[in-house]
């Protein structure tokens, strides 16, 4: 049987118990010669052993695992057939990946406008997805460092403020996290 393409590795993050859990899951595509039935999965964690941590079997080309922020995993996928032949494990493709977790700052904030209403300013912006976003804040000023905060720790997607003086303004959203990110 022939090794796994395309091997990749993606985090999400998940609520289990009121915690914050960071699964990784390694995905690849199925090798183009072979009767491919799935794969072992083997891991090292921090430098440790390479081990077999779990099976894709079914034909899968997925495998899901929790790790903590900054661990660093090798992964090796090793295909099987439905003889139980596995390819080779010297050649199997590695992947080496650093767990961010929670701890990588949240996206850009999309469709951010401004716009001047009756006696101030309303913002409206799309609402993050991510689901360790706490709130937003926006800032005014020429740039996001040098910015005064109009709102912190905002849980919505849309806030009015009274403005009202005249005049060209600059504002900035920023999405927060729960690690203040």
């Amino acid at each position: 049987v022939g090794q796994v393409r395309e091997l990749t590795v993606t985090e999400e993050l998940t609520w289990q118990s009121g915690t914050l859990i960071t699964d990784v899951i390694v995905m690849w595509t199925r090798p183009e010669d072979g009767n491919y039935a799935g794969a072992k999965v083997y891991a090292s964690r921090n430098a440790g052993e390479m081990r077999q941590i779990g099976t894709a079997s079914a034909g899968s080309t997925r495998y899901s695992t929790q790790a903590a922020i900054g661990e660093v995993i090798r992964f090796k996928v090793v295909a099987y057939d439905g003889a139980g032949r596995s390819a080779s494990y010297t050649d199997a493709p590695v992947w080496i990946h650093t767990v961010e977790g929670a701890s990588a700052p949240p996206a850009s904030v999309e469709d951010f406008l401004v716009e001047k209403g009756l006696g101030g300013v309303e913002f409206t912006w799309k609402a993050s997805t991510e689901i360790d976003v706490t709130g937003y804040e926006i800032r005014e000023g020429g740039t996001w460092e040098t910015g005064v905060p109009i709102v912190e720790d905002y849980a919505g997607n849309r806030f009015f403020t009274t403005k009202k003086k005249g005049g060209f303004y600059t504002y900035h959203i920023k999405a927060i996290d729960m690690l203040r990110n």
